[in-house]
């Protein structure tokens, strides 16, 4: 079992919420799997969601952040202001995914299983 770190230490201890997102690419060469989780700390969600807010642009229709849509500037200004978040941890975990090829729908529904 883990020690919880004292209140009084600094460390980080409660969370209020986490929300987390997977990623998937199967490639030849370089292909991953990483699951990635925001966590907050008591009272520093509402600040993150108004600097993503800002950070959304003006080409994006869906509402959504989405780093693949965004030029090498913004994906700086956007990692410069998240990482200025005092009540935000990110916690990424990721792994190589071989390539393995699938000649059809049928293997995909036995590998599912």
């Amino acid at each position: 079992m883990a020690e919880t770190p004292a209140a009084d230490s600094g460390a980080f201890s409660s969370p209020q919420c986490a929300y987390a997102d997977e990623s998937f690419r199967e490639s030849r060469a370089g292909g991953y799997y990483v699951v990635a989780a925001a966590v907050f700390e008591q009272g520093g969600h509402d600040l993150a969601r108004e600097v993503l807010d800002s950070l959304r642009g003006r080409r994006r229709s869906a509402g959504k952040l989405h780093w693949n849509e965004m030029d090498a500037a913004e994906q700086r200004a956007a990692v410069k202001q998240l990482a200025a978040l005092e009540a935000l941890h990110l916690v990424v975990v990721g792994g190589p995914v071989p390539h393995r090829r699938v000649r059809n729908g049928h293997e995909r529904d036995v590998c599912a299983r």
